[in-house]
């Protein structure tokens, strides 16, 4: 009986954590491929050698991605669309930006407590990155190849696994207090 109500007892609280006191954070992701053009134009390299000059510059355009000066512009756009003040430094808190070794390409993923804000960023992103790059290497293209979408469902918190997790840890502290009692 003490097993059963502590269970309850646990599986409520990771329950009620989960719905009423955690807040939930969302989150909304694009995905950009570097390709590299100078092959078109010049016939006399290998194609590896091409994309392997394309997997470089998606490195080191993530790099540039999430660094502050690139955010500083993302941030100052939107705080003028919003006619709201969004700093650079708490920007840079909401953006992740992945790279995957060997592949020519990097997500950009903004995670934010409002799934509008959100993905009102990532689209700032979308336009900024593919223009901003491509200044910068005439023979470099960046293209948007997957757009983010306005997140349905909070990445967190998991409600399955905090109701799981609380039902197991009251079972098992219940199980330890009978044990010790005894």
């Amino acid at each position: 009986l003490i097993l059963l109500l502590a269970l309850i007892l646990g599986v409520s609280l990771g329950f009620s954590y989960s719905k009423f006191i955690a807040t939930p954070i969302y989150s909304s992701s694009a995905e950009f491929l570097v390709e590299n053009t100078a092959g078109n134009a010049n016939a006399s390299g290998t194609s590896s050698s091409y994309q392997q000059g394309a997997v470089l510059y998606a490195a080191s355009y993530a790099k540039v991605v999430e660094g502050n000066v690139f955010n500083e512009k993302v941030a100052s756009e939107y705080s003028a669309s919003k006619e709201i003040e969004l700093k650079t430094p708490a920007l840079q808190k909401m953006i992740e930006v992945a790279y995957e070794e060997d592949t020519p390409s990097f997500r950009v993923t903004v995670t934010s407590t409002d799934p509008e804000q959100a993905l009102e960023l990532l689209r700032i992103y979308e336009q900024f990155v593919p223009m901003d790059l491509a200044t910068r290497n005439e023979y470099i293209n960046v293209s948007l190849v997957s757009s983010g979408l306005l997140a349905t469902t909070p990445d967190s918190p998991n409600v399955s696994l905090n109701v799981i997790l609380g039902g197991v840890l009251f079972l098992l502290l219940s199980g330890v207090c009978a044990t010790l009692g005894s």
